[in-house]
């Protein structure tokens, strides 16, 4: 899965407006695979690279700062948090290699239309190949078209009107790309789902070899989610010429009722049975005990990579070997090729040194080179701590707070940027997690990281409930499914939306989706005031400067055009 692209291997002509010669490739099942990996490839940079998804979108929210070592240290990332991102500084390449050394969130841009791109030209190719099963086949169009709506669906949240194409193109054909609407763009996330599931095999009949690949669960999963945003719209989202970018569309709450419930299955008692086969880890903790050297239970109710309450999972791996030093290609390694965990070394405390004294509680963390970014608001802090109700321990395995450890004489570190002395423990770079096969030990962190997992869907289908004037009974119970499991007093009454976000914002809290959170229900403008959000503008992301050299393309409202 961490193959960028086939084309390495592929002879160029750059006098033909770039095209790869393709008449003796996608000939068996070994190329196609070979094709497949590279449509894989942008799956990793939801942690796997220094602008991932995962620490972009924790920036911009209300659960962090954007850290670092200084003002200017990781300057795209800054530009989010503090809300001055424009054009010019949304990021994209810095040198003519490639897009490798992009110094901002366009880098997911980047990553995301090389994905689609290379689940096009399989699925443009993948037809006339005699040496492959039908079976198999179809199973690979089912992957590229379940990859290509995943991408989509994370470019249409971020900049809204995206240039929306379903074939491979010509070098000859940039420049006449026009932007599609959201409503378009959402269509065709529809039709890639609903088209692939059927031919995607269920999470039972993986094997080892399988994992991390699409499954029905997967792209059911993704799709209910698709239909909830759909339903919620994008409150406040403004098209370039003034009108309302996406307005929400009720119907779609019912669908995705009827899509997540698919997911989470019938109800007994306090508990669901999936018929995937997905359950809620018994310990909430567990959930981030999912490394190779803990349980490997490959869908089991156990700690571990792939463990039955994840449902899509962005795979990691230390033995890439992965270094600082340039690749052969002219390109800076740990940026393109990059298949370690790279949120462990960003967020862990810098100048971390753990005293030596008695019984000495403080994690063993790596001192490999931690970089302190996302760390923790106040108003986070104050707010996950004032919310643990019975034995919930989601404070405690969500937040390591290292202000009272320092207090206490266990441990000490050197403040960075913005320091509230509060870091995302959910990724802490273990000493135990290093990976010591070759390269730089910081870009070899094997934590895999949850893109969808079954608490998520249960608080999806639940929201969907009320907003459909649903189930209001299963509702509850598929809210305090999720507090039980984590020790939480389970909730009485009659269940209100605001509980279902609290309910997300404590078991989801530094996994990437608050900012999506705040903008689907209307509150970001209210929230994120103090940061600098502007209301009908910061909803979208701008369009890159270098997308804006296509005079086909319209700056997102309230940017500098």
């Amino acid at each position: 899965m961490g193959i960028m692209s086939c084309t390495d291997e592929l002879t160029v002509d750059p006098t033909i407006n770039a095209k790869i010669f393709v008449e003796n490739f996608y000939a068996d099942s070994t190329q196609c695979y070979s094709a497949l990996a590279a449509a894989y490839g942008a799956v990793r940079v939801y942690a796997g690279c220094f602008y991932n998804q995962t620490a972009t979108m924790n920036s911009g929210s209300d659960e962090c700062y954007c850290g670092g070592g200084s003002a200017t240290d990781g300057s795209g990332l800054q530009n989010f948090s503090n809300y001055t991102m424009d054009a010019n500084n949304v990021g994209w390449p810095t040198n003519s290699a490639s897009a490798a050394s992009t110094n901002g969130p366009a880098y997911l841009w980047w990553s995301y239309y090389l994905g689609i791109a290379n689940a096009n030209a399989l699925l443009d190719n993948i037809g006339p190949v005699i040496k492959i099963s039908d079976a198999l086949k179809a199973r690979m169009i089912a992957e590229c078209k379940a990859l290509r709506a995943y991408y989509y669906f994370n470019l249409v949240r971020m900049w809204g009107n995206v240039p929306l194409f379903t074939s491979s193109l010509s070098g000859g054909q940039v420049y006449d790309v026009t932007q599609s609407s959201l409503a378009d763009v959402y269509s065709q996330i529809e039709q890639d789902l609903s088209e692939a599931i059927p031919d995607l095999p269920l999470p039972g009949n993986f094997t080892a070899d399988d994992a991390g690949r699409f499954t029905q669960g997967a792209a059911t999963a993704l799709l209910g989610k698709v239909y909830l945003y759909e339903g919620d719209g994008v409150p406040g989202a403004k098209n370039p010429d003034g009108s309302d970018a996406l307005p929400g569309d009720l119907s779609k709450y019912t669908l995705a009722v009827q899509t997540l419930a698919k997911v989470n299955g019938s109800q007994s008692g306090a508990t669901f049975g999936s018929p995937y086969g997905y359950q809620l880890l018994t310990n909430y903790n567990d959930l981030w005990s999912n490394k190779m050297t803990a349980a490997t239970p490959l869908f089991g109710n156990a700690p571990g990579k792939f463990n039955s309450e994840s449902i899509f999972e962005d795979a990691h791996t230390n033995q890439a070997k992965n270094g600082w030093a340039s690749s052969s290609r002219g390109e800076v390694n740990y940026t393109p090729f990059f298949l370690g965990n790279m949120m462990n070394c960003m967020v862990g405390p810098r100048g971390y040194v753990i005293n030596n004294v008695a019984s000495n509680p403080a994690p063993n963390l790596s001192t490999q080179g931690n970089w302190s970014f996302n760390v923790i608001t106040p108003d986070c802090y104050n707010w996950m701590k004032s919310n643990m109700t019975g034995t919930d321990n989601r404070f405690s395995v969500s937040i390591f707070d290292a202000t009272a450890m320092v207090d206490a004489g266990y441990i000490k570190y050197t403040p960075g940027n913005m320091d509230t002395g509060y870091f995302l423990y959910k990724f802490m770079p273990l000493v135990s997690d290093e990976g010591h096969l070759g390269g730089d030990v910081v870009l070899n962190y094997q934590q895999d990281t949850y893109i969808i997992r079954l608490a998520d869907t249960y608080l999806m289908e639940a929201e969907a409930l009320l907003k459909s004037g649903g189930d209001a009974n299963r509702a509850l119970a598929l809210v305090n499914a999720v507090r039980l499991r984590a020790g939480a007093t389970p909730l009485t009454g009659a269940l209100s939306l605001q509980q279902i976000w609290d309910e997300r914002r404590l078991e989801l809290m530094g996994e990437g989706t608050r900012w999506f959170d705040l903008v689907r229900t209307g509150q970001a403008a209210s929230v994120l005031a103090s940061r600098g959000f502007k209301a009908n503008k910061n909803e979208l992301f701008p369009i890159p400067a270098t997308e804006l050299m296509n005079l086909n393309f319209q700056q997102n409202y309230g940017y500098p055009k």
